[in-house]
């Protein structure tokens, strides 16, 4: 198993890589490193895992989507989906957006409202050249929330 990113000179990950799904990735890859990592940093689990899936890109992708499907399984609380949504975010950054879109779907079957999901589909569509299932994609971002800048603007930016 790969190391997890470490500050330099110091045996403690990088604060970067902590968030409610890091947390849970770290406690089942490397309960060791959890063990001394929980208490210090346990009041910056609510930062969204989407915003720092870089820092995991050093995980394996397969072994993540296992532990996930054991562990979260079918659950739409707002913990799992994270988590979910972590495993998609990683293997988008990786280049893999047909796994991506493979989890993104899931978490849109699990819970057709999660407009991040929605959004996150549109993406890895647009990736994989296919954008008139994109475009539906995202405009079911806005019927979830009218107005939305992101998916407005991926929108504009698809070829006509």
């Amino acid at each position: 198993m790969e190391e997890l990113s470490m500050r330099r000179g110091s045996s403690i990950p990088d604060v970067t890589l902590v968030s409610a799904v890091d947390l849970f990735l770290l406690r089942e890859l490397h309960p060791d490193v959890y063990l001394r990592t929980m208490d210090p940093w346990s009041r910056l689990a609510a930062r969204p895992c989407w915003r720092t899936a870089k820092p995991l890109l050093n995980v394996d992708a397969d072994l993540v989507s296992r532990i996930v499907e054991e562990r979260v399984g079918n659950s739409t609380s707002s913990h799992e989906m994270a988590a979910w949504m972590c495993l998609g975010k990683v293997r988008q950054a990786r280049g893999d957006h047909a796994g991506a879109l493979d989890v993104f779907n899931g978490m849109v079957r699990r819970d057709s409202r999660d407009y991040r999901a929605h959004y996150n589909v549109g993406l890895c569509l647009v990736a994989l050249g296919r954008h008139d299932e994109a475009r539906s994609a995202l405009n079911r971002v806005l019927d979830i929330v009218p107005g939305d800048v992101r998916a407005e603007q991926a929108i504009v930016a698809l070829p006509s």
